[in-house]
């Protein structure tokens, strides 16, 4: 998120939200509101950290569990420092040096060899080395090497990252191993939190807590990943849920829309009524 001045700008993630209002950037959190800045024109939030550049202060910091951390006094261009947010983590370049801070600490992960690029989640960052032309990730304050070369594409999830290798392999890194998913061409790959669904030879398939399922035998007309959860239109129109073992239905009528808010489906059928789902009861 990149406010400007003097907008009301508001995000809302699992457990906490971040709200910038006449250059003061606040978080509501655990049932109360702080003031983290008077000053802020570049800020960004996930599920449960905010980090943002103090123009107040002249500062980098981060506020999780309540408190606001220091990592860096920035003097000079403040508002030019790269960083991105994971979960509850955040990594960044800052002269020459590629840091980390997660669980309380900072990690100084390289020096004079900043990533080609870097994508950040819960417990996990992967970025390219350019030195050694290999893909990398910083796991629970580990460094592994994924590959001793840079992937064709790769996005990262909770504790995991798919990836594409340079024969266009689907592979996974997950909980410090890697996995090999499919060899042959897949598409309409979409990851959110623990999850990871996408298309292979027809089949609509996820990747969930280390294992391959198979859903259809079809592509799905729409999918939405929130919330480790997966809900999806079939090809007749039905609304359907994964629930981490099988693919089950919610309604087997046809729908027209619907919407996803954490684990409440809310969906419209095709004579125009409005019906919410929530723990396996229609409403």
């Amino acid at each position: 998120h990149y406010p400007l001045r003097r907008q009301r700008q508001m995000c809302i993630r699992d457990s906490l939200i971040s709200y910038y209002l006449n250059e003061q950037l606040w978080a509501y959190d655990n049932g109360k509101k702080k003031l983290l800045s008077i000053w802020v024109e570049n800020y960004k939030t996930s599920d449960h950290t905010i980090a943002f550049l103090d123009n107040n202060n002249n500062d980098f910091s981060m506020y999780q569990n309540g408190k606001i951390t220091k990592l860096e006094d920035v003097l000079t261009g403040i508002n030019e420092l790269n960083y991105k947010v994971g979960e509850n983590l955040v990594a960044y370049n800052y002269q020459n040096e590629f840091k980390i801070n997660y669980g309380g600490e900072c990690f100084n992960i390289s020096f004079n060899n900043e990533p080609t690029s870097y994508k950040a989640g819960r417990n996990i960052v992967a970025y390219t080395d350019p030195g050694e032309q290999s893909f990398k990730a910083f796991y629970r304050g580990k460094l592994f090497t994924i590959e001793d070369f840079v992937p064709n594409w790769y996005t990262i999830g909770d504790n995991m990252v798919f990836y594409k290798d340079q024969l266009n392999n689907l592979k996974v890194f997950y909980l410090g191993e890697v996995k090999n998913l499919s060899n042959q061409e897949v598409f309409n790959i979409q990851v959110q939190d623990n999850i990871c669904s996408y298309m292979e030879q027809g089949q609509f398939k996820v990747f969930f807590e280390g294992e391959i399922i198979t859903l259809e035998y079809s592509k799905p007309t729409t999918t939405t990943l929130e919330n480790n959860s997966l809900i999806y239109k079939g090809p007749t129109g039905s609304l359907k849920y994964f629930d981490g073992n099988t693919g089950k239905i919610i309604t087997s009528e046809r729908v027209t829309n619907y919407e996803v808010n954490l684990n409440i489906v809310t969906y419209q059928n095709s004579s125009g009524r409005n019906r919410i789902f929530y723990k396996g009861k229609i409403y």
